[in-house]
Formats: C-alpha cells, structure tokens, sequence
C-alpha cells in the first residue's frame, strides 16, 4: 500500500514563476494514470485548504475515496 502526500503551502504556490529571459507555469496534464495507490494534493488558496486525491480504480471504489475525503472536511 503505497500514500504519497503532497501539501503545496509556500505562498505562490498556484502562480507563475518568473526568472530572467524564462516564465514557469503550472500545466496540468490530466494524468489518467495513479502513479501510487493513493495521493492526496493538498494547497492552500485563498485562506482555504484546497484538496485533490488520485487513486488507484484497481484498489478503491469511489464511494470509499468519497468517504475518506469526509474526513478532511
């Protein structure tokens, strides 16, 4: 069983990065494929906690993943 947490809070973290003659930018490439059994991306924006959780189909229903996430709110 394989969890990654990835908690993005340095602020600016949602926002382009700017360095001479060169601009980063987030680009979401709308992965179909979970990397670990479960990850849960957490950020804050806005003053509020922003969550995001990939998982794996073959492991876990999503009405389990839907009970799990109850937990954090």
């Amino acid at each position: 069983f394989d969890v990654m947490l990835i908690f993005q809070n340095y602020e600016g973290s949602n926002e382009s990065i700017r360095l001479p003659d060169m601009n980063i930018s987030k680009y979401n490439i709308g992965n179909s494929t979970s990397k670990y059994d479960m990850t849960l991306y957490m950020r804050e924006e806005e003053e509020q906690l922003v969550m995001e959780l990939e998982y794996g189909t073959k492991l876990f229903t999503q009405q389990t993943m839907e009970r799990f996430i109850e937990h954090y709110k």
